[in-house]
């Protein structure tokens, strides 16, 4: 009896993290973000999918972002592009912001993997899940992932996993 409860307490616990990646989806779409920085990145992701790499950084042309991060908006541009999604439009925005959700996503996994490393091999560790849910729904990533459509997700992944891999030898 106690191994039927405990399988299914774990399947719907692992479906809730398939709800919030739905539910972030729709509200990321629903919000248009802080619009002077969704557009730019709209417009230099449509540049770089559109124009050589080495024409981006023109005199009298504003892109003051990372230069790791055009890369993914090189990918978004192409997927644009390809597919002419508008940036008024939902799945424009929605395209524009999704990396960021989905690092958002990756880090709430690698802190619930983190958090189960000092835990009893084999066991399900609802502390580890605790910690992720806490991590998705704090209100820095909802508001800069989802809402906000900013990069910062990205740059914790990256540091993040510098220092798990620092760490881990």
């Amino acid at each position: 009896m106690t191994l039927q409860i405990s399988a299914i307490l774990r399947r719907v616990l692992y479906g809730i993290p398939l709800i919030v990646l739905v539910l972030l989806f729709f509200w990321q779409s629903a919000n248009s973000g802080l619009n002077i920085d969704v557009n730019s990145f709209y417009a230099w992701a449509y540049k770089l999918a559109t124009r050589p790499f080495t024409q981006f950084y023109e005199e009298g042309y504003f892109a003051d972002y990372l230069p790791s991060y055009l890369y993914v908006l090189w990918g978004l541009g192409t997927i644009a592009t390809t597919f002419s999604l508008d940036t008024n439009s939902a799945q424009g925005l929605a395209l524009m912001k999704s990396p960021n959700l989905i690092a958002c996503l990756i880090m709430a996994v690698a802190v619930m993997r983190l958090s189960q490393a000092g835990m009893e091999k084999g066991k399900f560790a609802l502390g580890a899940y605790t910690c992720a849910l806490i991590w998705i729904f704090s209100p820095g990533m909802v508001h800069n992932a989802a809402v906000f459509g900013q990069a910062d997700a990205l740059l914790a992944l990256v540091i993040f996993t510098v220092i798990w891999t620092a760490r881990s030898g």
